[in-house]
């Protein structure tokens, strides 16, 4: 992949507010859900509303194990995303800068 353009390469963290198109190559096709989302924290929610789905699909499936474990990311996508669109409390605990 190349990451002259701003990308994020294997193994490195993308930051809050980096656009997540930066981490990969762009497509003129790409009009994916996915390709709508700009942002990690909306990355994030598309990621729990995904893996809830593929979840379910387990488990009527019969697939225990793989269920959990999509759950499990669900709840952990669910979780970053709130922690992203959260503002970071201040010294003064307003959230504000």
């Amino acid at each position: 992949m190349n990451t002259s353009s701003g990308g994020v390469a294997a193994g490195q963290k993308m930051s809050k507010d980096q656009d997540v198109h930066s981490t990969r190559e762009e497509s003129a096709e790409d009009d994916s859900p996915l390709a709508r989302e700009t942002t990690a924290a909306g990355l994030a929610a598309y990621i729990a509303e995904l893996s809830g789905e593929l979840a379910l699909m387990a488990e009527r499936a019969d697939f225990t194990m793989l269920g959990y474990f999509l759950r499990l990311a669900r709840v952990e996508a669910e979780t970053k995303a709130s922690e992203l669109a959260t503002p970071a409390p201040t010294v003064d605990g307003s959230g504000r800068a």
